[in-house]
């Protein structure tokens, strides 16, 4: 059987702060840690029939509640949701040959400082989503949605920081139950996709004005 390797990169991570107000009031951003670039190299019948995992990528998040209060009430920052989506519409072959973007799942899990965290099961690759500025969340599913209501972050204070609030992210290549999702049988190629994890802030529990 010809080698049949499949690569998507993370290299597009996003910090969407969905009105001028967040990003002047409030701070935030996502670092990668380790596992930028995850490679999936399907190689024997079995690769093929169960699907390759990796677990090579680890983020680190930053958030700091600058100003709380300020603009309105409900504006202080006590958590976040972590969105996954690409701007692809499948993922492409340097051959040109393609396969759903579903074949594609992703979860999240806490490394450190997010014990109290709510981890969803195994996600859908979904897309395309436009890049834009819009004041709603972007599309996409959510891999962890981190809900402090209440207990609004310090001001000034990075209570949440890259080296002390780290996730380990989970990909799936080929593992989806879904026949259309199994790889065996699919073209040889190089396949690439983009890969988009989206930090959307909550104010009490909602999304922030």
């Amino acid at each position: 059987m010809n080698k049949n390797i499949i690569i998507f990169k993370l290299f597009i991570l996003l910090i969407f702060f969905n009105s001028n107000l967040f990003s002047q009031y409030n701070s935030a951003r996502i670092a990668i840690l380790s596992g930028g670039v995850v490679n999936f190299n399907f190689k024997t019948i079995q690769d093929y029939k169960n699907g390759i995992e990796s677990n090579n990528t680890v983020i680190g998040i930053s958030m700091s509640d600058i100003n709380p209060g300020f603009p309105v009430g409900h504006s202080i920052v006590d958590g976040f949701k972590l969105y996954f989506s690409t701007t692809a519409s499948n993922i492409v072959g340097d051959g040109g040959n393609t396969i759903p973007l579903s074949s594609i799942q992703a979860s999240a899990s806490s490394i450190s400082g997010f014990a109290t965290a709510t981890f969803n099961s195994y996600q859908d690759l979904t897309g395309p989503v436009t890049l834009n500025s819009s004041a709603s969340p972007p599309l996409g599913n959510v891999l962890m949605d981190f809900d402090a209501a209440g207990i609004p972050l310090p001001p000034g204070v990075f209570s949440i920081n890259t080296n002390t609030n780290k996730i380990r992210i989970f990909f799936q290549c080929g593992m989806n139950v879904a026949p259309s999702n199994k790889l065996l049988g699919v073209a040889s190629d190089y396949y690439s996709v983009p890969i988009e994890l989206w930090l959307w802030p909550q104010c009490n529990s909602i999304d922030c004005p």
